[in-house]
């Protein structure tokens, strides 16, 4: 309904979540890259990031306003506020493309050698990475991933898809748990994981 479609790109301005995951496999499923960002990260930098990347539409919450750079680009949407609206939609599978060299997202470096890049990642790549993880640590069926680390980098991708393309189950672990080792153990301990990438 936004018009997204293959080759453009979406800013993900969410918490690791559900609706993270969600927007993330609806940005696919529509032939487009994401961009997920940073929410700790300065509002300068993530202004810097978006005005680079070009991005066509960011996706976040009310309540997240607050945390964004203000600016009129890209265009925003909003998902408590079109939430009537999308629980509204079929269910039906949308048709995704199959190109394996079309980027599937973008990750920003951290700049520590100037002004911070983004890297494209295609489709291609993260199916190759993925399978060579999956070789090398050999993790039991329908193993459980533990989402941990920042979706803005390339660590916290191994966890996610890990699970999405395996089976598996993903344990998404709120920042403030997983920032305090003591609530962390305690999690953990309520809900063990398989595989963890710290």
């Amino acid at each position: 309904a936004q018009g997204i479609g293959s080759g453009q790109l979406l800013a993900l301005a969410l918490e690791r979540s559900v609706d993270f995951v969600v927007a993330l496999l609806a940005t696919l499923k529509c032939g487009a890259a994401y961009l997920p960002l940073d929410l700790k990260q300065p509002a300068g930098r993530l202004a810097d990031i978006l005005q680079d990347s070009r991005a066509d539409l960011l996706i976040s919450q009310r309540v997240l306003e607050s945390r964004l750079p203000r600016s009129e680009s890209p265009a925003r949407l909003w998902l408590d506020d079109e939430a009537s609206t999308l629980a509204a939609l079929p269910s039906t599978a949308v048709q995704a493309g199959d190109d394996a060299d079309a980027p599937a997202y973008v990750i920003y470096t951290s700049g520590s050698t100037g002004m911070p890049k983004g890297v494209v990642v295609e489709h291609r790549a993260i199916v190759g990475y993925l399978a060579a993880v999956a070789d090398l640590l050999d993790p039991p069926p329908a193993a459980r991933y533990g989402l941990l680390s920042t979706v803005a980098a390339d660590l916290g991708h191994t966890q996610l898809f890990g699970a999405l393309c395996n089976g598996g189950s993903l344990i998404l672990v709120d920042e403030d748990t997983s920032f305090d080792p003591l609530a962390l153990a305690d999690f953990l301990g309520e809900y063990p994981v398989d595989v963890l990438k710290i």
